[in-house]
């Protein structure tokens, strides 16, 4: 986890040049998990709102970043209590997708404050 994002962006850096891919943003999305037990030892590990109903659990929040061919740009594993809409910007932060880019997306995360 700790080297994540450097290994992403080399990977993707190649991708691109092999395939001659455009800088787009197409899909955004985020996935839950939960953990028996405490789960202590993670600090990001939070009671929040389980998509598998398990509201007794611990989870963390996985989020990915896919371009039009349906390779990773980008991905992050968020606290488990965070809400779908505060991680958008951060996710597209320091991708370099141009101004207007089309970003595709799911209701828990679309909302008039942050779709400007």
């Amino acid at each position: 986890m700790r080297h994540r994002a450097a290994i992403e962006a080399h990977l993707f850096s190649s991708i691109e040049t092999l395939f001659s891919l455009e800088e787009t943003v197409t899909l955004y999305d985020l996935a839950n998990t939960y953990f028996e037990g405490d789960a202590t030892a993670n600090p990001k590990a939070y009671f929040g709102r389980s998509k598998e109903k398990r509201s007794d659990c611990p989870l963390v929040t996985l989020g990915l970043v896919l371009d039009g061919s349906g390779f990773i740009r980008r991905s992050k594993t968020f606290d488990g209590n965070v809400s779908e809409g505060e991680t958008l910007e951060v996710m597209l932060s320091g991708l370099g997708a141009p101004p207007g880019a089309m970003v595709i997306m799911d209701a828990g995360m679309a909302s008039e404050a942050k779709v400007t």
